[in-house]
């Protein structure tokens, strides 16, 4: 029997989804493509855990990389959940031939801890805010390719989950990408995001909320991003 339509329009509107966007603790290294995570990495991977066990979770989502999975596994476990592995969630691909030279710098400034200010300096050269990185220049993929596989992975995990509370696990050029794509850069976005930094959107049909952004407070001071920069102002 067809339903009335009064019925129709007085019922409830679907409960809305709280989409935590995280990027995954620190890989061993930056110079291989899927890399596990360093020592550090998995301390990172637990205080995360710790920090939203107190939420209540329906789903932990990751893509397949381990140092993506490994951190969600962390979280996952905590709440008595397996990792739902969404492939195309991904990072960005970077032309291997490069990768070495790029990451070659960085890492050897990271090595330099515990000695705060440098670590200080490494993170404040690769912090910006606005769209000024175009993916795809070294003959990797695009921003727009990029794009045109993130977006509808988080389609398909939104579809799956229209409500509750579900942590992301994904990578930096991902979340750059997703909120991009729902603030409505028309270029390539690029700000760091922290590892394990969190990002929250509220989901409600065809609208995106955006709560907050790279929320590491769960870190020690020497890693949340917040006491690292604050130090290098103050040139301490």
């Amino acid at each position: 029997m067809p339903r009335d339509t009064h019925d129709i329009a007085s019922a409830p509107p679907a409960p809305p989804l709280l989409l935590l966007l995280v990027r995954h603790a620190e890989q061993a290294t930056m110079q291989v493509r899927d890399a596990e995570l360093s020592a550090r990495g998995r301390r990172q991977a637990e205080r995360l855990a710790e920090r939203l066990a107190h939420l209540p979770l329906t789903a932990v989502v990751c893509s397949s990389m381990r140092r993506a999975l490994a951190t969600a596994s962390a979280v996952a476990t905590a709440h008595g959940l397996a990792p739902e592995v969404e492939p195309d969630l991904e990072e960005v691909r970077i032309n291997e031939s490069t990768r070495a030279a790029r990451y070659k710098y960085r890492e050897a400034v990271a090595r330099m801890e515990p000695d705060e200010a440098n670590y200080a300096r490494a993170a404040m050269a690769g912090v910006r805010v606005v769209p000024n990185v175009v993916w795809g220049s070294d003959g990797g993929e695009s921003g727009a390719a990029l794009r045109e596989r993130v977006m509808p992975a988080m389609d398909r995990v939104i579809a799956r989950h229209p409500g509750g509370v579900v942590a992301c696990i994904a990578h930096g050029g991902v979340i750059n990408a997703v909120l991009g794509e729902w603030t409505g850069q028309t270029r390539d976005m690029w700000f760091v995001p922290w590892h394990t930094g969190v990002s929250s959107v509220m989901v409600s049909g065809a609208e995106r909320v955006l709560l907050g952004v790279n929320d590491a407070s769960h870190l020690s001071r020497d890693e949340d991003m917040l006491h690292l920069v604050a130090a290098h102002v103050r040139g301490t």
